[in-house]
């Protein structure tokens, strides 16, 4: 492979370059705002941004999640600027318990149409990418999300052109000369550390591997709990990806070739992701690497896609359980801590997907042991991410219950079975003296 040439963005003299205040100065008091996320968090133009916070008003920034470090949020700064996440990061999970900051619950694949249908107008969108190349395209690096979709819906595009960003492969590049504004950054990309492993996560990672088969397809989620099963699918072969999220983990399993994606009928010997998070190491190596392939989240997300890949497993960790078999992921009553993001779009793909399961993963109890995360029933403002209809696999450190065509009382004693032994009884009273289902 020859690798390409990048080019400096005074290199192409019809751009509309400009410095990181001008660029900033394109919002005015009322704009709505997209902007790239994770890794590719577009830290310069917010840093000018919020530096003139206080001449703005009523503005709005949507996004996924944001890496980096953020501003204070107070009463006056939320009558500035205001965010309105897609998913709630530990960063705004306070701000959102004020009231200081929004919500928008979307499926990821669908986010874009909240804007292409008009739900909502946008007025710009802030994308950060990696160096041009001689047709003053650029690569969006670690991150695509809905970010191509929505340069096309928004009234303008600003552009952060980062030095240090991982040129990557994929099926989407952005014309630089598209936008009304193109400015220069040059900082290291933030990082987020490998989750420790705790002996229960271990524990939990087993009995999902236990799960998984040679030539398998994975999309496997965030967090520890999730990570936790990288360590027992090294003896594993000949099995793919296709997800939203990369990770240093699945990076690991490339490099022992268990993943090589050579079963997979559309996309083979592609690892397929819409953006990555994690280390300096994982971003040095998807850094021109043709084996790992981006696209945008409308296609890595779509269930019809994903229904297309036969033997198809998502792997995702779940906030509590209730004895239904409804799953929430991304809320404690009504106080936000996430988001729907991927979560069904991956379970009902691997419902369309011949050979496909979908399993849900997570410790049997909360708070150093003190709540259980399986439940009777939740508290009122609980979100529902996945419904009972959809769930298969339920898998705690004691065991995994597949509770796909059980009934309510056959589904109840399954999810006892595998809760925390010092709940069991307290469930099962509730559940034979309350009469959940009599």
């Amino acid at each position: 492979m020859v690798k390409k040439k990048y080019f400096n963005l005074t290199n192409f003299p019809d751009l509309n370059l400009a410095s990181p205040s001008e660029a900033a100065n394109f919002v005015k008091s009322g704009s709505r705002i997209i902007v790239s996320a994770n890794a590719n968090t577009p830290t310069t133009f917010l840093d000018s941004l919020f530096r003139r916070a206080h001449e703005l008003e009523d503005v709005e920034i949507t996004h996924m999640r944001l890496l980096g470090n953020l501003p204070q949020i107070t009463t006056d700064s939320a009558k500035q600027i205001r965010f309105n996440p897609i998913v709630v990061s530990k960063d705004l999970r306070d701000g959102f318990s004020r009231g200081l900051v929004d919500h928008t619950p979307a499926h990821f694949h669908q986010v874009s149409q909240i804007f292409s249908k008009g739900y909502r107008d946008l007025d710009l969108a802030v994308i950060a990418l990696a160096a041009p190349t001689e047709d003053c395209t650029c690569s969006y690096g670690t991150y695509i999300g809905f970010m191509d979709t929505v340069s096309k819906i928004a009234k303008q595009v600003i552009v952060e052109v980062n030095l240090e960003m991982p040129q990557t492969f994929g099926s989407v590049r952005f014309p630089l000369k598209e936008a009304v504004a193109v400015m220069e950054s040059n900082h290291s990309l933030p990082e987020e550390s490998r989750p420790e492993i705790s002996e229960v996560e271990k524990k939990m990672g087993e009995n999902v591997a236990n799960l998984i088969k040679n030539g398998d397809c994975l999309q496997v989620g965030a967090g520890s709990a999730t990570s936790a099963v990288a360590e027992f699918l090294s003896s594993h072969r000949d099995l793919g990806v296709h997800t939203e999220l990369f990770t240093d983990w699945m990076m690991d399993l490339v490099q022992k070739n268990c993943i090589n994606n050579s079963k997979k009928k559309i996309h083979r010997n592609e690892t397929v992701a819409s953006f990555c998070r994690g280390t300096k190491k994982l971003y040095d190596f998807i850094h021109e690497n043709p084996m790992i392939q981006f696209y945008p989240i409308e296609h890595t997300n779509d269930p019809f896609v994903i229904g297309q890949i036969d033997s198809f497993v998502a792997i995702n960790g779940a906030v509590q359980v209730d004895l239904q078999g409804q799953v929430n992921s991304e809320s404690l009553g009504f106080h936000q801590i996430s988001g729907t993001g991927g979560l069904l779009d991956f379970v009902r793909g691997a419902s369309h997907s011949s050979g496909g399961r979908n399993i849900v993963v997570f410790p049997s109890t909360a708070l150093g042991g003190k709540v259980s995360r399986i439940v009777p029933f939740f508290e009122p403002g609980t979100a529902v991410t996945i419904p009972r209809s959809d769930v298969e696999w339920i898998v705690t450190e004691y065991g995994s219950r597949n509770l796909r065509g059980l009934s309510l009382r056959e589904r109840s004693s399954a999810l006892i079975e595998i809760a925390h032994p010092n709940f069991r009884d307290e469930l099962t009273f509730i559940f034979k003296e309350g009469r959940l289902y009599s």
